[in-house]
């Protein structure tokens, strides 16, 4: 098959923990990493799926990944977050809806946030969205930075009668590792991909339409393909480059137009007769 995987491998952008002033590793959110977020927000606008890079465990804080899902569920299209573990291997793939009710309903705090958050309405723009989220946070925990916090409001188990009381979040964030998620997120986590030695079986394709969930993770080992623009996972590879596993996100629903529209076109006489 010739036909190109733009069409079928959802955008997929790398997201960087240490990045945007170390906001994922617990930097203060003051005005520079603020916008480095918000220009991050707005470069994943694109994109339906992420590669978060968990590495060893120590380059994520579980407070600053559920705010990045708290973001990108409220103003991107993004719809998977794929997470890699150690060697770059897929280590799980969830919504972020996913893993905002995950982790909410794992940490009392957490959910302290989300309950505070919906006491005012949401609005679609990203900048004061973002600002909006920030404010809350702070509210919530104690040396964070962003935004000046709102007015207290009363609640349940983090005030005394009227009074918001911070937590310091490195008291309690804890350094995301791959055997943490499928505790946390439970059934809400696809713990499984597809593992491809340089390209696709026939048996690896059939699996990829009949998937029960429409974005279908795959981990791609050596011999490498080449980018999804200019190349097919079916049919001779590319050259062999020495490489680390890819990690691909395929739209199963056009993975399967694509393959029915290759059948059509090879299947079928060009010119048949009336």
């Amino acid at each position: 098959m010739s036909t190109s995987l733009s069409e079928m491998v959802l955008n997929r952008a790398d997201v960087n923990a240490a990045s945007m002033g170390g906001f994922g590793t617990g930097g203060q959110l003051f005005d520079t990493s603020v916008m480095a977020i918000k220009d991050m927000i707005r470069d994943v606008g694109k994109d339906r799926a992420l590669v978060i890079s968990l590495g060893e465990g120590d380059t994520w804080w579980s407070t600053r990944l559920f705010l990045l899902a708290s973001w990108l569920r409220s103003l991107t299209p993004v719809r998977q977050l794929v997470f890699t573990g150690r060697g770059g291997r897929f280590a799980g793939m969830a919504s972020p809806s996913a893993l905002v009710e995950g982790f909410g309903s794992r940490f009392p705090i957490l959910d302290a946030f989300l309950r505070q958050l919906r006491l005012a309405e949401a609005t679609e723009d990203r900048e004061r969205e973002i600002d909006r989220q920030l404010g809350v946070w702070s509210q919530i925990f104690a040396g964070t930075g962003g935004p000046p916090p709102a007015p207290p409001h009363p609640m349940d188990p983090h005030t005394v009668p009227g009074v918001l009381i911070p937590t310091p979040e490195d008291a309690v964030q804890i350094g995301v590792r791959e055997e943490l998620l499928q505790g946390w997120l439970g059934e809400r986590l696809i713990d499984r991909c597809i593992q491809v030695d340089g390209r696709l079986s026939m048996s690896q394709v059939q699996q990829i339409v009949d998937c029960l969930v429409p974005d279908v993770p795959l981990e791609i080992h050596s011999p490498a393909l080449a980018q999804p623009s200019s190349t097919s996972l079916v049919g001779p590879p590319e050259a062999p480059e020495p490489t680390g596993p890819q990690i691909k996100v395929i739209d199963r629903d056009a993975f399967a137009l694509e393959l029915a529209r290759e059948w059509v076109r090879t299947g079928l006489p060009r010119n048949p007769a009336l």
